[in-house]
């Protein structure tokens, strides 16, 4: 009696065969996943990731921009999922990337990731960070500053302390293309800037090298952002009051400075930003006559 050949259970044997091929080759020592920010601060960052079940243990490397990984940058026996880096200059972009390091083996680099420490109040003056260009198919860029202050910790936002301007400059060459916001460490959030008029000049003077021309939003001053103006250098009253972030809360913790491109082909870079914070307000010279 002859056995009828069955097409059907051959092809089944090739495809379970195939299936623990692919499931060997799965289990091979694959650099870390899910890679990312757990925290950040101005001198240091905590970097997590998930468990590789293969790895021993992993390798991490960061630099600088502008600079190359060292012996220095490298931390090669982590043996849990997230790593604290210390020692780091606040408002600095570094670059960073990992590896699995398996029992016989170790894997390759995964891609590198970035990252900007925070800045302090005042940030540096000639900062040259650049922003996110909006795109007509993924929309607005935005790209997040994040800006720790220390001063007046006993004091309460709107009680007293206040806020007497924020010092802002932009090199941009259609600030018509931007919106600016700010979110206090309570959480409270304001829009700084927003403008309807066509102007091809930057928002403060972005070849001031002493970063002494600058917007300089406050409630008291007197010119508003909607005006016609030949630049936006000087005091101008912001787009949203600044009291709307008096909650009687500590002005200490981290400020987040958020920038939307709306448009792209005109790209922007971040120059310089102060909160500058007062016991007092001093108000500006109004209805004066001669």
């Amino acid at each position: 009696m002859t056995r009828k050949f069955k097409p059907y259970l051959y092809i089944l044997i090739l495809f379970i065969s195939f299936i623990n091929i692919n499931y060997t080759f799965s289990q091979g020592c694959n650099y870390p996943s899910n890679i990312g920010k757990k925290e950040i601060s101005d001198n240091y960052i905590i970097i997590k990731w998930a468990l590789n079940s293969n790895a021993d243990h992993y390798k991490i490397e960061w630099r600088k921009i502008n600079e190359n990984y060292s012996s220095t940058t490298t931390i090669d026996s982590i043996y849990t999922n997230e790593i604290k880096i210390i020692g780091l200059e606040s408002g600095t972009q570094y670059y960073y990337k990992l590896k699995s390091i398996c029992s016989d083996e170790e894997s390759n680099w995964s891609n590198e990731y970035s990252f900007i420490t925070n800045f302090n109040n005042p940030t540096d003056c000639n900062l040259n960070f650049t922003l996110k260009d909006g795109n007509e198919y993924s929309g607005p860029g935005k790209t997040y500053f994040y800006i720790n202050n220390y001063e007046f910790p006993e004091s309460k936002l709107g009680i007293n302390v206040f806020i007497q301007n924020i010092k802002i400059i932009i090199d941009h060459s259609w600030p018509h293309d931007l919106i600016i916001n700010l979110t206090s460490p309570s959480g409270k959030k304001i829009q700084l800037f927003q403008t309807n008029q066509l102007q091809n000049n930057s928002i403060g003077n972005s070849t001031d090298t002493l970063c002494n021309e600058s917007m300089n939003l406050s409630d008291e001053a007197c010119q508003n952002l909607s005006e016609e103006v030949d630049n936006y250098i000087g005091n101008f009253i912001p787009f949203e009051p600044i009291t709307m972030l008096y909650d009687s809360t500590s002005p200490v913790g981290t400020w987040e400075l958020e920038v939307i491109d709306q448009i792209d082909f005109n790209v922007g870079k971040l120059k310089f930003f102060e909160i500058d914070f007062e016991p007092i307000i001093c108000p500006m010279p109004q209805n004066i006559s001669v």
